[in-house]
């Protein structure tokens, strides 16, 4: 059922939908939907438009209008432009803006494909944060982004992590992967698709943030002119061998599909790709602090993303050499004292990041 709720976040009163609280995400798209568990998706723009000094920002996709009032109220944000083709949405948020005291001059609103509106405007920062995949939209986005901050999110997850493959590839040309990396995967895949578009307009693409959480990929990016053939060296295909847990990235053309189906590979083995396999974070945000908003998270998504790409996760390990599992303390203090690094991966409860190659890895886990 879906009821209007009185709504405080951050420093923003609204009245809103809420017709999901189990914070798992949306069942629906719906009028003035407000997603409780999307609520660190919004502080986390709270904390990079501070970051990056936006002025002007690109609600695209605002429904209750939540995440432009926070940005007006909580940054130096002067202008807003609230968009929901939705009717209905449209007035939540006039209310919502009204009800939260800001000045005319400080928002407008539009009922319109935001398409439109990113390519009729510039913005320091566009957000689009969609129910479903955001390829749509894309294409609009590095046509005429500048030099802004640009956010997507994606909760098409079971088709970017492997469980719909077909609807991957006819999506995000690429094969997804339906293993205990998935979800990571799904995530370079996504950034991949939008490199790939963006080098159609001889533009690089530059990730400053990128992350997953529970239900949703989130991608934060700019863009600069440039070659596109600097993706032979950020893009690969994935080879990977079930059976033993080897796993290694090929070059590939990320714009030659037919090559890609051609791609020989082992017996046994599994390729999935095109993706991206350079970082997934700036390097200009990777010493900041965390603040009262994002607490811990950010730090996690920023070290993780200081190892070399995807994790191993030790139960999938373990399992291939069909022994009993050894607590992750153990390995950490095995890898610290042969001099190399160990952290716990955030996409996974069992999964690990190291710069050790794997068959330390697997050494010791043997010995255990």
């Amino acid at each position: 059922m879906t009821n209007d709720r009185i709504i405080i976040e951050g420093k923003a009163k609204i009245r809103a939908r809420v017709s999901n609280e189990t914070g798992k995400g949306p069942s629906s798209a719906s009028t003035a939907f407000f997603n409780p568990s999307m609520k660190m998706n919004r502080d986390i723009s709270i904390f990079l438009a501070r970051k990056y000094n936006v002025k002007t920002a690109l609600d695209g996709l605002s429904a209750s209008g939540i995440r432009g009032i926070r940005l007006v109220l909580e940054t130096d944000v002067e202008h807003v432009t609230f968009n929901d083709i939705n009717p209905a949405s449209v007035e939540y948020i006039r209310n919502n803006i009204l009800w939260n005291g800001i000045n005319e001059n400080n928002f407008r609103i539009e009922s319109t494909d935001v398409r439109n509106l990113i390519l009729q405007d510039f913005y320091d920062y566009i957000d689009i944060d969609p129910y479903g995949s955001p390829v749509r939209f894309v294409d609009s986005i590095v046509q005429n982004a500048g030099h802004a901050l640009c956010a997507v999110s994606a909760t098409d997850t079971a088709t970017l992590s492997g469980t719909y493959p077909r609807t991957c590839m006819r999506r995000y040309f690429a094969r997804s992967a339906r293993e205990y990396f998935g979800h990571e995967i799904g995530l370079r895949i996504l950034l991949g698709y939008i490199a790939r578009i963006a080098a159609i307009y001889k533009k690089q693409l530059i990730p400053v943030l990128s992350y997953y959480q529970g239900h949703y990929f989130r991608i934060y990016f700019r863009l600069r002119p440039g070659s596109p053939d600097y993706l032979s060296e950020k893009m690969g295909l994935l080879i990977y061998d079930k059976k033993s847990g080897e796993r290694r990235f090929m070059d590939v053309n990320p714009f030659d599909v037919d090559s890609i189906a051609r791609s020989e590979i082992g017996e046994g083995e599994k390729l999935y790709g095109p993706m991206w396999r350079d970082k997934l974070c700036s390097d200009d945000i990777r010493n900041i602090s965390a603040d009262e908003y994002t607490g811990e998270f950010i730090r996690n998504v920023l070290n993780e993303d200081s190892y070399p790409p995807l994790f191993y996760d030790i139960n999938r390990i373990s399992s291939i050499l069909r022994i009993s599992s050894p607590s992750l303390m153990k390995i950490k203090v095995e890898l610290n004292d042969m001099g190399y690094r160990f952290d716990r991966s955030y996409f996974s409860a069992t999964g690990i990041k190291t710069d050790a190659p794997y068959d330390v890895i697997l050494n010791i886990l043997k010995n255990y």
